[in-house]
């Protein structure tokens, strides 16, 4: 009987594990919640930062770029080629770019900052030669392992727009921006940042609530535990 007694009375002494089991559930709740705010924050700022990107790249082709090539840049003319360099230098030694090109719709790169690119010829990517087609900005984080971005290695994950561009004579080509990845974790930082606070203070609201009920509760389980130790 005494043991009975015990084994009755014993799941009452422990309104402790109450308290843990709320900590616990409170813990992996926002655990939970910063993964989730991670990967949303993540996918979030890439988006903008491909959207930014893009717009970058719509903005230096029609202000910058489409007024001063001429129908000889396809051809290599030199004096072509110095025009469009001395028109992009100062922007591109103010901003954030890697690296600007300039193709044929046939994958040749007739202008690039960097010197070595020029006069190469590569396959165009299906994406690339659409914009052709259908013209349109498109941007995407760069794949580095194209050989056509052996220059563009080494300086970190890259986001590339690109967009159709025309000679006075009606040519078509592709100019292309390439920018540092890092602007996308600086916005996930900030988004991040933004995310965490919310769902910090919705948790501790939360917990404000919740602490009168859960003290409301265990001093029922008191008492009715002292009340069942009186009866027995």
């Amino acid at each position: 009987v005494s043991r009975s007694r015990e084994e009755d009375i014993a799941p009452v002494r422990s309104p402790g594990r109450l308290v843990a089991l709320v900590a616990i559930g409170a813990v992996l709740v926002l655990v939970v919640a910063a993964v989730v705010g991670v990967v949303a924050a993540r996918k979030l700022a890439e988006h903008q930062a491909v959207n930014d990107a893009a717009n970058t790249a719509d903005l230096l082709a029609e202000a910058v770029v489409q007024p001063v090539i001429s129908d000889s840049l396809p051809s290599g003319d030199p004096a072509a080629l110095q025009t469009l360099d001395a028109a992009l230098e100062d922007y591109l030694a103010h901003s954030s770019l890697v690296r600007v090109k300039v193709w044929t719709q046939d994958g040749l790169i007739v202008y690039s900052d960097e010197s070595r690119l020029v006069g190469r010829q590569y396959q165009l990517s299906a994406d690339a030669q659409e914009v052709f087609a259908h013209p349109a900005t498109r941007a995407e984080v760069s794949d580095l392992d194209k050989p056509e971005n052996q220059y563009e290695r080494g300086q970190g994950r890259l986001l590339e727009a690109y967009r159709p561009i025309w000679t006075p004579a009606g040519t078509p080509l592709l100019f292309e921006t390439y920018s540092p990845y890092t602007e996308v974790d600086a916005r996930a930082g900030q988004l991040w940042r933004g995310f965490a606070g919310v769902t910090i203070s919705s948790l501790l609201l939360f917990a404000a609530l919740l602490l009168p009920l859960l003290w409301q509760l265990l001093t029922r389980l008191r008492a009715s535990q002292r009340q069942r130790e009186r009866l027995l």
